[in-house]
């Protein structure tokens, strides 16, 4: 029965409908796509050589997104970012500064009548 719970918990986060969607430029062949879901959950998928899929909790002040781990992959500096409505997200520090050559992500959709 325990090994049914991290089953039940991701498809919880699928399941959840999304509030906005992410994904970083390539780099050197290997990409980041977050998924921010409205049950404040996300889910990570790095390609590269391979795929990786990873999830977790998500809270939002204002137009920032901040995730529960400090350390995600390599190109996530901060576990900070901030959606500008630009369609760009960026990752910020606690002062809410742009981080000098941290990853950008290409906001790619929302769900309609909501702001992230």
């Amino acid at each position: 029965m325990l090994l049914a719970i991290p089953v039940l918990i991701k498809n919880q986060i699928i399941s959840s409908p999304s509030v906005l969607y992410c994904n970083s430029d390539p780099l050197n062949n290997f990409e980041i796509h977050i998924d921010f879901k409205e049950n404040g959950t996300y889910e990570i998928i790095t390609q590269g050589l391979g795929a990786v899929f990873s999830h977790g909790h998500y809270s939002m002040h204002d137009s920032i997104f901040i995730l529960e781990k400090n350390w995600i992959d390599s190109l996530i500096v901060n576990k900070r970012l901030l959606n500008s409505y630009n369609g760009l997200m960026y990752q910020v520090d606690e002062q809410n500064k742009i981080i000098a050559g941290s990853s950008i992500f290409n906001v790619s959709r929302k769900r309609e009548g909501r702001h992230g």
